[in-house]
């Protein structure tokens, strides 16, 4: 949960030394090796130092295979991948790396497929961001209370969605379902501050 605190506050300095943390309570174990790698190419995606991201990518490429991990492990792999095709701008490049995370799973994981319905929203495929996001939204599993912020910020990718689909009225119940929940925590992310200006602007135009 800390680390996914550091990551949501792009704090990418503490997330490292977490990882670094985590990496050494027994890298002999290859379990802790792959988060290890995996944490290592994360860091360089948030920090937009894709080059170095990729190396990393790609040591942990290697690393699944020589260990021999089963395929539900390759999501790991593209979700860095997906990182990296943000930070080339590349949308849809984005889509199809999580949209592969999600396959590595038989039953995808609610941060996957917030991940996912994040990619499909900024490659301006709003039905199959709707779709997914409502889906995720009318279940409650252990999956989703595992991310709370994601699950949380998952109303506001929602208006988004609906907003940008003419839907203001649903756009509206969204920002405000998201903002209740969100109330002071952290108001100096983004993603609430948004969340506001969009509320009133189209509270203003009804």
């Amino acid at each position: 949960l800390q680390m996914s605190i550091w990551e949501e506050r792009r704090n990418w300095d503490q997330v490292l030394r977490l990882a670094q943390v985590i990496s050494k309570i027994d890298w002999a174990a290859d379990f802790w090796g792959v988060y290890g790698l995996y944490y290592d190419a994360l860091v360089s995606a948030g920090r937009g130092e894709i080059a170095e991201g990729e190396k990393a990518a790609a040591k942990l490429d290697t690393y699944l295979k020589d260990k021999k991990f089963g395929a539900n492990w390759a999501g790991l792999y593209w979700n860095i991948k997906g990182r990296l095709e943000l930070g080339k701008g590349n949308p849809q490049g984005v889509a199809d790396c999580f949209k592969r995370v999600t396959k590595t799973y038989e039953l995808p994981f609610f941060e996957d497929q917030f991940n996912l319905a994040n990619s499909y929203l900024m490659a301006g495929d709003l039905g199959k961001a709707v779709d997914i996001l409502e889906h995720e939204l009318g279940r409650y599993g252990t999956d989703r209370t595992d991310v709370p912020v994601k699950a949380v910020k998952a109303h506001y990718l929602l208006g988004l969605a609906y907003e940008q689909s003419g839907w203001n009225d649903k756009a509206i119940e969204q920002y405000r379902e998201f903002l209740d929940i969100w109330k002071d925590a952290d108001p100096d992310l983004k993603e609430p501050a948004d969340a506001r200006k969009r509320l009133k602007r189209l509270e203003g135009s009804r």
